[in-house]
């Protein structure tokens, strides 16, 4: 495999933060998967090792990463630590731990 010249993250993680704005504004869902393809594809990229990149090099990108990191541990721990649940319960404990809104 050629080396491939390494991209600037900073531009990189501008265009992902432009296209997450774009879908917030839309009132539509921020994925990092879906992020991540959107940007490669503003980019003119499959991938984002085409760029000499990985996610965590990205600053937009790895903070996505982890802040559905945190929300995947909070909805385990949330069914884990109760018998019966509801979606709107955990909807309630979503928001009121980290402060996500719909």
């Amino acid at each position: 495999k050629s080396a491939v010249a390494r991209a600037d993250p900073k531009v990189v993680s501008k265009h992902a933060k432009t296209l997450r704005k774009r879908l917030c504004e839309k009132g539509e869902a921020v994925r990092l998967l879906e992020l991540l393809d959107q940007t490669c594809l503003a980019l003119g990229v499959r991938y984002l090792d085409e760029l000499g990149l990985r996610i965590q090099d990205v600053d937009e990108l790895r903070a996505l990463r982890h802040l559905e990191g945190l929300v995947e541990l909070q909805i385990s721990a949330f069914v884990e630590s109760r018998f019966v649940a509801t979606l709107f319960d955990l909807e309630a404990e979503l928001v009121s731990v980290h402060g996500l809104r719909e």
